[in-house]
């Protein structure tokens, strides 16, 4: 997967493998937890949000804090150049989804949790 390619599980979860919800936090389309797993997970990071108090000064009522989500991916697509080591690779397609893609906070307290597992990351 490039950083660009990978589908938001808010906006899109069905490209997520979240077919039986209308958003998600977790996006996992190339299936590697099952619908089960995808569910206890999702389930988990929605109480976070709930549950955590917003660390921002512009909440409204300080309410939905910790914004988590989950991209999983079997193997991640190289740089033009390959140069760049998996971890680095890693790093940078984690902060393209938390910064452009999703951008799913509102004072930078989203994160993101990237594995893929065939680069071990």
């Amino acid at each position: 997967w490039a950083p660009e390619d990978y589908p938001d599980p808010i906006r899109l979860p069905e490209l997520c493998g979240r077919v039986n919800w209308t958003a998600s936090f977790v996006c996992d389309p190339d299936g590697i937890l099952t619908s089960s797993e995808a569910d206890l997970l999702d389930v988990e990071l929605i109480t976070t949000v709930r549950d955590t108090p917003c660390p921002c000064d512009t909440c409204p009522g300080k309410n939905d804090g910790y914004n988590i989500a989950v991209a999983l991916m079997k193997r991640m697509a190289t740089t033009g150049s390959g140069a760049s080591s998996t971890q680095v690779r890693a790093q940078g397609f984690a902060m393209y989804l938390r910064a452009v893609a999703w951008d799913y906070g509102r004072c930078d307290e989203g994160v993101v949790i990237l594995v893929s597992t065939e680069d071990r990351q």
